[in-house]
């Protein structure tokens, strides 16, 4: 976190203005590259909450270029990733999507992959994309639980923005002969991944529709028409209780099954 200044020694007046015109510079830096990475999604941006806020830090999409025949879809990363003074995304070459030491996402699928740059090769030959539905929320109790999430209806990625990041995917994958993309929610509980994205269809139901039975989203809008099968996985979480039902081979097994042999 932010450096903060050891009051137990002793500061002169001037030592003390220094180590705090320090402080504030590192988190002038840290404003800019949030502001940086929202200006690079096409987004004006995020206000900092107070207290437990978060405004995303990551860019809420990732798709490769060498197309996407699956895309993860989470909720938004625990607090330590994406509160809005956090510096630990900034300075850790390694942190990309789902690196919380309570998360096995990556344990799933290769536990061998350690840095960014390894995952992003991974994913790309495996044509996976990443799109997280929240863009900013506070947390109740201090807590990364999804559960515990407080949402606002403008926090949540819009049809717009969705559509534009679904277009983009269909639009490189022509270009890599990639028929068919596949949305894999991360948990079907209460406040999850499939849940915040039957929210957003709820609020746009004369352009989307989730065929809960099939397990078929349907998109028509603005000369976008698709449908996409949903697939959910039970969650990576291992703080959420409801994925403690199955073991972590049955996980490891649905994870590679949908992720890596379909």
């Amino acid at each position: 976190m932010i450096n903060t200044i050891d009051l137990t020694n002793e500061y002169s007046k001037s030592q003390l203005e220094e180590e705090w015109d320090k402080i504030e510079a590192k988190k002038d830096v840290i404003i800019k590259n949030i502001k940086m990475l929202y200006e690079v999604i096409g987004e004006k941006e995020p206000s900092i909450h107070p207290q437990w806020g978060s405004p995303h830090l990551f860019p809420w999409a990732y798709l490769p270029e060498e197309g996407v025949s699956k895309i993860i879809i989470g909720t938004i990363p625990p607090k330590k990733y994406c509160h809005g003074l956090c510096d630990e995304y900034y300075d850790n070459e390694n942190t990309f999507f789902y690196e919380s030491n309570h998360n096995s996402l990556w344990t799933y699928l290769n536990p061998n992959l350690k840095t960014k740059e390894e995952k992003r090769s991974y994913i790309k030959e495996h044509k996976i994309g990443f799109i997280d539905l929240i863009k900013q929320c506070t947390r109740k109790n201090n807590s990364s639980l999804d559960k515990d999430l407080i949402v606002d209806q403008d926090d949540i990625v819009n049809i717009d923005e969705l559509v534009k990041v679904l277009k983009y995917a269909e639009e490189i994958n022509v270009k890599n002969d990639i028929k068919e993309i596949k949305l894999c929610c991360t948990s079907h509980s209460f406040k999850s991944a499939h849940y915040f994205l039957k929210q957003i269809v709820k609020m746009n139901k004369d352009y989307m529709v989730i065929n809960e039975r099939k397990g078929i989203l349907s998109i028509n809008y603005k000369c976008f028409k698709k449908s996409y099968k949903i697939v959910d996985l039970p969650s990576p979480s291992g703080i959420n209780h409801s994925s403690k039902r199955i073991t972590e081979e049955e996980k490891r097994k649905i994870y590679q099954d949908e992720l890596l042999l379909s």
